[in-house]
């Protein structure tokens, strides 16, 4: 249920993501296969207003999606929610100024894996592996994305396609880590979770 509520955070973030950027690019520029280069500036803006739109989508998302799977085993879930939004909106903000690559990931999960382990260091022994997981998480899936993705015949895959599989693989690869380290964390703590 861990994984499978990740995963669907990326695809509706994916899908809000795409559906806002042509809304704002079609609201800026209703013609723009007729100018080029104004069509060029209005993607830019259009997937400038996308990104700011969709960054409290996803932890809000995310947030709800863990709260949805947590709630039947532990008591403290809706804290667990409101960490995940504040953990992962200061998180994308600070990862995304330090880069787009690994690094940018790594201290997304860090920062997100900081905001929750507020939440569990109270209930689960040797909480600070949550912070790990959640940075390794990240850092170690966003190493595994290719730059570049080519498809069959060479042919090079960009826009949507290639978005989709650099948010997967790092989410993905968090997802399998960190709820491998709950499933541990949990079982070497009190009844309660």
């Amino acid at each position: 249920m861990w994984l499978a509520a990740t995963v669907l955070v990326v695809l509706v973030v994916l899908a809000a993501f795409t559906a806002s950027g042509i809304a704002i690019t079609d609201a800026i520029l209703p013609n723009h296969a007729a100018a080029s280069e104004a069509s060029g500036l209005a993607g830019l803006a259009g997937l400038l207003g996308a990104a700011l739109m969709t960054l409290p989508l996803t932890a809000l998302t995310a947030g709800f999606l863990q709260w949805l799977v947590l709630r039947w085993y532990v008591p403290w879930a809706g804290r667990w929610m409101v960490a995940t939004i504040i953990g992962l909106v200061l998180g994308m903000g600070i990862g995304i100024s330090v880069g787009r690559g690994a690094i940018g990931w790594g201290v997304m999960g860090a920062v997100l894996g900081l905001a929750q382990w507020v939440v569990i260091r109270r209930h689960v022994t040797n909480a600070y592996w949550w912070i790990l997981a959640s940075t390794f998480g990240m850092f170690f899936g966003a190493s595994l994305a290719p730059d570049r993705l080519v498809g069959q015949g060479g042919v090079v895959i960009t826009g949507l396609g290639q978005i989709t599989i650099q948010l997967l693989i790092p989410v993905v690869v968090w997802a399998i880590l960190t709820g491998l380290t709950l499933r541990t964390l949990s079982q070497h703590s009190a009844p309660a979770i």
